[in-house]
């Protein structure tokens, strides 16, 4: 007896969501019942890939149909279709189908971390996922997905770094590695809103976010639509971002308002406003005028205080937008180049303004002066200077731009090079210093140039196949008092050109002179002598790259 797609149907009904406690038929997951013969297929569509209970669900489908008097074979094939989230006209990412944010009010206790996995695990299961690095204070994703190309631009918008199935985006990968900036409220909340506004991120299932510590701000996700709203918020608000859940705007009388649930009595919440180039014509909070407070310009600043736990309202009017006065160009733009570096000089009193280096925005420069030490030598650099918005900050597409080159590189100590510490045992690598912070003395003999490090330790120079020769005195720094043991490396391109063999506390040094030509990274690596990193400083002295 032939069997039909409502027989097929009627028998998953018997499999039931353990999250809905529906069965998936009437929940509308069964798109597909195909048959041929005693044969059936049907496809399962759930709202989610990572789905954790996808292959349950599978199972008892199969067996499900399998019972079914005259079936001989079945395939369920497991689909998903991520579910939208309502989105608004103004959205700003309209493609992405869900925003995750990961946040908590400490650094150091693994938001990145859970955000490389949670993206890895939903990519794995077959979603879209892209990765936005908003800590702007110490971006750590692109070195724990090994990125370490550079983002390009195209039609306007930045294209993000595809890894591991991953679309990322950082910060970081715009800045030297180990490279962090000291930004605050505006400055950081126009950058994190360039970084999700203004990269091409595309058709995305899931964007997770890896948000700044919140002990010193909370950096609210928020300002993306055209009107102002909260950007900034003070420690100790319970729920951190939750907290603000409340905030609205109102049209028709151009007024921000919330709630602010207080932790603790006596300790007051700070919340930073966006003007969006609005004047404030009143605020309030609690029902009575809010105190005037300095802010930084384009902002407002209000304090809330209340009871342990009790949610305080608050609001911002505003008066209609000013009319922003002409915008002028930077003038009087220039570059001094060097082998490593640029320097970028303007007119004084410019004020703040977007840095574009070869079509990759650097961020925000403030004063007369910038010097670019990520570049490489001998190769042709465009810079462009644009002018911000003087009401609220907005980058325009008004700019001044200079073209240079950098040098070909001359003799160099190693400690005037730029160079990444990929690894260091203790403390961090000093230049023209032991790893202490004292004058480099190996076996009483003194050195005042080169590198102090520390086993385990390993440093990259980039070297553009530019130097000849590397020549240095490597052992263990008199400041360890005889004790200490190392064993000093030099890998050039993957190749060990040198191996000190175990070197101990107050042995002469060894001198190394080697061959380089040719070569585009060299690696100074500096590894335990056997009896532990204790005392193991060590010192690459008088470190020096010869030319071509």
């Amino acid at each position: 007896m032939p069997i039909s797609e409502p027989e097929v149907l009627k028998a998953l009904e018997s499999v039931i969501d353990p999250d809905l406690n529906r069965d998936i038929v009437s929940l509308g997951f069964v798109k597909r019942v195909s048959l041929d013969g005693c044969a059936v297929s049907v496809t399962v569509e759930l709202t989610t890939p990572a789905c954790p209970v996808k292959d349950l669900l599978r199972d008892q489908c199969a067996d499900a149909i399998r019972a079914l008097p005259g079936v001989e074979s079945v395939e369920v094939q497991m689909t998903a279709a991520v579910r939208p989230r309502e989105i608004p006209k103004e959205d700003a990412l309209p493609h992405v189908r869900h925003c995750i944010a990961i946040a908590s009010g400490k650094g150091g206790v693994g938001k990145s971390t859970v955000t490389v996995n949670l993206a890895a695990a939903l990519a794995q299961s077959g979603a879209a996922v892209g990765v936005l690095d908003a800590d702007v204070y110490g971006p750590s994703i692109p070195m724990m997905l090994g990125c370490r190309q550079y983002p390009y631009t195209q039609d306007g918008k930045i294209v993000p770094i595809e890894t591991h199935g991953l679309k990322v985006m950082s910060l970081g990968l715009l800045l030297e590695e180990g490279q962090t900036v000291m930004w605050r409220g505006p400055m950081v909340a126009t950058t994190v809103r360039q970084l999700l506004q203004d990269v091409d991120w595309g058709e995305l299932d899931y964007l997770l976010i890896d948000l700044p510590p919140g002990t010193c701000r909370v950096i609210v996700l928020r300002p993306l639509r055209q009107h102002p709203d909260v950007i900034g918020v003070g420690r100790h608000v319970v729920g951190d971002v939750s907290s603000l859940s409340d905030v609205h705007w109102d049209v028709a009388t151009s007024t921000l308002s919330g709630l602010v649930r207080v932790a603790k009595e006596g300790d007051p919440v700070s919340l930073v406003v966006w003007n969006d180039g609005r004047p404030v014509a009143e605020k309030d909070v609690a029902g009575r005028p809010a105190e005037d407070l300095p802010a930084l310009t384009g902002t407002t600043r209000l304090i809330v205080r209340g009871k342990t736990g009790e949610r305080v309202p608050w609001l911002v009017r505003f008066g209609p937008r000013g009319t922003p006065p002409p915008l002028q160009p930077i003038e009087r733009l220039s570059a001094t180049p060097e082998a490593f570096s640029v320097t970028l000089a303007w007119a004084e009193g410019t004020g703040k303004a977007y840095l574009v280096r070869n079509g990759v925005l650097l961020g925000m420069v403030e004063g007369r002066d910038f010097v670019d030490r990520d570049v490489e030598p001998d190769r042709q650099y465009e810079y462009r200077l644009f002018v911000p918005d003087p009401l609220d900050g907005r980058l325009t597409t008004l700019a001044s731009a200079v073209a240079t080159r950098t040098k070909r590189p001359g003799d160099a100590w190693a400690d005037a090079l730029s160079f990444r510490a990929l690894r260091q045992g203790w403390g961090v690598p000093q230049r023209g210093r032991s790893v202490t912070g004292k004058q480099m003395s190996i076996a009483g003999q003194a050195f005042s140039h080169g590198i102090g490090t520390h086993a385990e330790s390993e440093l990259r120079f980039r070297l553009y196949r530019l130097y000849s020769r590397f020549s240095a005195h490597v052992g263990v720094d008199d400041a360890a008092g005889g004790k200490g043991s190392v064993r000093f490396l030099v890998i050039a391109d993957g190749k060990t050109l040198f191996d000190s063999g175990v070197m101990r506390g107050g042995e002469a040094a060894k001198r190394v002179d080697l061959d380089v030509y040719g070569v585009d990274e060299l690696h100074l690596i500096v590894r335990d002598g056997g009896d532990g990193i204790d005392f193991d400083h060590a010192n690459w002295a008088d470190a020096k790259l010869w030319a071509q």
